[in-house]
């Protein structure tokens, strides 16, 4: 499907994606965890503001030949602003990393796959669906499964004041993950950190 695109000037070598919901409600809650890692992210590396596009936020960091996105479609349709990215600069599957939260997965671990399927998560399964493969690596951010059927409202509550610590944790592991993955490859960072517990 990607084969005939033609690379973006700027040659951006990886896209990194968090997933999320925009807007002030939605900032600190666990099914926002991909935007909150994705944010540390270029924090960390030093990138510039989010810039705003009709279906995205984007940032660039040029120097590592990487650029940064949150799609602003709302999580259930991550899919239309993914796929326009990567049509527009020419990714392969294979070099867009997204980040998200994962409910089979403990609170302070984190997984790394290098494809997989849907798992159940909108946002994935609407990447999937507008890229029509599950071949691009992802990192899963646990929040761990609720103890009550209401798993809707569950994701979409503020992390709460005991879980904020370890949250700053994973966002740190997280984003040394991502530099593991570009710079070696996504199997090295899945055996460094899929084990690992923080607390």
């Amino acid at each position: 499907m990607f084969g005939s695109l033609k690379s973006d000037k700027r040659n951006y070598k990886w896209l990194i994606v968090g997933l999320g919901n925009i807007g002030k409600r939605y900032a600190h809650t666990r099914h926002n965890y991909g935007f909150l890692a994705i944010n540390k992210y270029l924090q960390e590396n030093g990138g510039g503001r989010w810039k705003k596009k009709n279906t995205y936020y984007y940032s660039c960091l040029k120097e590592f030949g990487i650029l940064c996105a949150k799609p602003r479609t709302m999580m259930n349709l991550s899919g239309i602003a993914v796929a326009r990215l990567a049509r527009k600069y020419g990714f392969p599957p294979d070099k867009i990393l997204v980040l998200y939260d994962d409910l089979d997965i403990n609170l302070g671990q984190i997984r790394i796959r290098p494809h997989g399927g849907h798992g159940g998560h909108k946002g994935i399964m609407s990447i999937i669906d507008y890229l029509d493969t599950t071949e691009f690596p992802r990192i899963r951010l646990g929040i761990g499964a609720p103890g009550i059927d209401d798993v809707i409202s569950y994701v979409l509550e503020d992390f709460g004041e005991t879980e904020t610590g370890i949250v700053e944790k994973v966002l740190k592991i997280a984003s040394e993950a991502i530099d593991v993955i570009i710079q070696e490859n996504a199997t090295e960072a899945m055996n460094k950190y899929n084990n690992k517990k923080i607390t």
